[in-house]
């Protein structure tokens, strides 16, 4: 013991701390990440199907497509778009350069600021301020 009476810790005192990380119950924890989405979605295949023909024509060189998904707050909306732009972006792969970016509209609630963050996801130099919507597009 020193003389402010502290002591130097025991082996004993710290081996609980090897008990960290032993029996851990979850085999995969990044399942439970805030942007992790599953490999495939169960029992979503209709819609599946509908936004695939909605954007079917990316197949071409100039075509596009847009769809607006509506639905109750955790009915999973955002995990069907990320699934549907994950893997439309690997069918397409070699065949043309599909991006997709998300945009939080709480966070940016005017065309304007929308506007400004999928230009500045798409292309991180360009400016944020000073320019039109018109200039911007």
């Amino acid at each position: 013991m020193f003389k402010n009476g502290w002591r130097k810790p025991s082996v004993v005192m710290t081996g609980y701390l090897d008990r960290i990380g032993a029996g851990a119950v979850l085999a995969n924890p990044e399942v439970l990440d805030f942007d992790w989405t599953p490999p495939e979605l169960v029992g979503r295949e209709p819609i599946q199907r509908e936004l695939a023909a909605k954007f079917s024509t990316l197949n071409h060189p100039e075509g596009a497509g847009r769809a607006v998904i509506t639905g109750p707050v955790g009915s999973g909306k955002t995990v069907l778009a990320d699934t549907f732009c994950r893997d439309i972006q690997r069918h397409l792969a070699g065949k043309r350069n599909v991006r997709h970016v998300k945009v939080n509209c709480r966070n940016a609630s005017t065309s304007m600021r929308v506007v400004q963050r999928i230009l500045h996801l798409l292309d991180p130099g360009h400016p944020d301020r000073g320019l039109s919507m018109g200039e911007l597009l």
